[in-house]
This record gives structure tokens, sequence and C-alpha cells, in this order.
């Protein structure tokens, strides 16, 4: 709770969540700085899947599994 704007971006997910949009809050130690390049890479990862989910970006299983086996990789 460093960062200034922790209490902002907490009360921004509370909303969404209530709005039923998704989203995704991830916090990392640290000030106000940019998240670690790791944070960046599963951000773009997780906007990736929801746009294939949403089909606004063409099926891709190949994507879809190398995330799956990343995500799996990070929770062991």
């Amino acid at each position: 709770e460093t960062d200034f704007a922790w209490y902002e971006l907490h009360d921004l997910e509370e909303k969404l969540a209530a709005a039923g949009l998704p989203h995704r809050l991830e916090v990392f130690a640290g000030s106000h700085q940019w998240p670690p390049e790791e944070l960046f890479t599963r951000a773009v990862a997780w906007m990736e899947l929801h746009a294939l989910r949403r089909g606004l970006r063409a099926k891709d299983p190949a994507l879809i599994e190398e995330l799956w086996n990343e995500d799996l990789a990070r929770a062991r």
C-alpha cells in the first residue's frame, strides 16, 4: 500500500466486480512505478485470452495451450 493509487485501483476493482465486468488486478511489491516485465506479459496474455473468448481474435489452440502451461507452471 505504498502506492498512492492503490486505494483508487482497489475501489475500481470492486466496482468492476459488482458490475460483472471481466477484470483482473495484479498487485506487486513496490512503490508507484512500472510493474515487473512478467506482470506486463501476464496482462497481455490475459487480454489475449479474453479476446479469444469473445471472438475478437482468431482461435489459436497453440496459444491457449502455451498460456495454460505457463499458468500451470506458475501455480506449482
